[in-house]
């Protein structure tokens, strides 16, 4: 999809590695929040800002204890959000 690893729970996208920075979903009702915090900036892969996405910088992640944080700022943000609705697939006659 990006060119990058990502880790699932429950089929949705969690955190991952994408050009060699990890990211983490954090959901639409903490993101504001979450760009407040030390190492956090917004993931702008796509050239505009993904509001449900950070980049965490290498310092935020130094410590196991650390990393497990933005793992579980992902897991939580997983039952905050719902699940996008699926598209219909076009027919192809």
């Amino acid at each position: 999809m990006f060119g990058g690893v990502c880790f699932m729970v429950k089929r949705r996208m969690c955190c991952g590695i994408v050009e060699n920075k990890f990211f983490a979903r954090i959901g639409t009702k903490r993101y504001e929040q979450a760009l407040e915090l030390a190492h956090a900036s917004a993931m702008t892969f796509t050239g505009r800002p993904m509001k449900r996405m950070v980049y965490v910088d290498d310092a935020g992640l130094a410590t196991k204890a650390a990393l497990s944080k933005w793992i579980d700022r992902g897991i939580a943000s997983l039952t905050e959000d719902p699940p996008k609705a699926k598209r219909a697939r076009a027919r192809v006659a």
